[in-house]
């Protein structure tokens, strides 16, 4: 029989049903087989089984999976050539030559020789135009990286913060110099202060909201004189250091009221008052900021964090309404 195909290999895609699977290359036992479903080796005779008729076929055969193994829905199911590299032929002096017996012995041999091409192909190798050959390659070491010897005689194993080791840029360098992240940021260009902008429309009303218009630009009583308090939950990241809130609105009396109050609660139901102030102005819009902050290391494994706005207009509906605030913060 002729070699006239290199195939030693066939991968398939599964779909949840089919149980069968063709490969298109003679085998002599069914162990000469490797099956693989995704990643997983599977076992001839448990997980699938080889039917008479794919033995000594030249077209191939099938394989046929257990109604319990049947390869998943996109599963990818590959077919493998394994050969053992055993020379079982044996030619006795001066009998005749076993021409069928010879030309079995060359098939194997070419089946061999394809199979270490399947396996060689996977592995990596230089270009065939390069210059390198007999390069070394260590032992493997855990957490290290590998990387090309001074005289490119084969690779050594490195450690990821040896800086001799490894080439990167200045920039990079002067990354992996700073000591802290502080240091850190400076580099990047990260702005130490991060403000977190919070529009009206964020927060929650505690009461009944019919008397009270919400929306983007501001919180603002509606239709009647009547006092009312709105929250939203605030998120800072861990370790973050509250260091400034402004508030913003609108409070043309003395009398009105608009005021601020950031939280703390704990898990338990005990709270605190990080900052608490009121509008100072009583000209229309304006802005009042408060640097005085208690508690302000934002601890979230411990702690909830909320804003309350309360507003109480004086002697008009819209004497007094909220537009916004900014709270500002470090980072750790």
């Amino acid at each position: 029989m002729t070699i006239a195909s290199e195939t030693s290999r066939v991968n398939l895609v599964g779909d949840g049903v089919n149980d069968t699977f063709t490969f298109t290359f003679e085998i002599y036992v069914k162990t000469d087989l490797l099956v693989y479903v995704d990643d997983t080796e599977q076992d001839v005779d448990i997980n699938y089984t080889v039917p008479d008729g794919a033995i000594e076929n030249p077209d191939g055969g099938d394989i046929v999976f257990g109604a319990e193994y049947i390869p998943a829905d996109g599963a990818i199911v590959s077919i493998i050539l394994n050969l053992p590299y055993t020379q079982l032929i044996d030619y006795v002096e001066a009998d005749k030559f076993p021409a069928e017996t010879h030309e079995r012995g060359l098939d194997r041999l070419i089946k061999i020789a394809q199979q270490l091409k399947e396996r060689v192909a996977r592995g990596l190798a230089l270009l065939e135009s390069s210059q390198y050959s007999d390069l070394s390659l260590p032992d493997p070491v855990a957490s290290k990286l590998l990387a090309w010897k001074d005289d490119l005689s084969g690779l050594k194993n490195v450690e990821v913060e040896s800086e001799g080791d490894l080439t990167v840029t200045d920039f990079i360098k002067t990354l992996l110099d700073d000591e802290d992240a502080a240091t850190a940021r400076a580099t990047l260009k990260i702005p130490v202060t991060s403000p977190l902008s919070i529009p009206p429309s964020a927060f929650i009303p505690r009461l009944d909201t019919y008397d009270w218009d919400i929306c983007q630009k501001w919180l603002k009583n509606r239709t009647i004189l009547t006092a009312q308090s709105f929250f939203i939950s605030l998120c800072l990241p861990q370790g973050a250091t509250v260091t400034k809130c402004t508030m913003y609105g609108y409070k043309a009396q003395a009398e009105g009221i608009l005021l601020l109050n950031l939280w703390r609660a704990d898990r338990v139901g005990g709270d605190s008052i990080m900052c608490n102030f009121s509008a100072n102005w009583t000209d229309g819009y304006g802005s009042r900021e408060e640097n005085s902050i208690d508690y302000a290391t934002i601890d979230n494994e411990n702690y909830g964090y909320s804003i309350v706005i309360s507003i109480n207009p004086d002697a008009a509906v819209g004497d007094t309404f909220f537009t916004g605030a900014v709270i500002e913060f470090t980072l750790p």
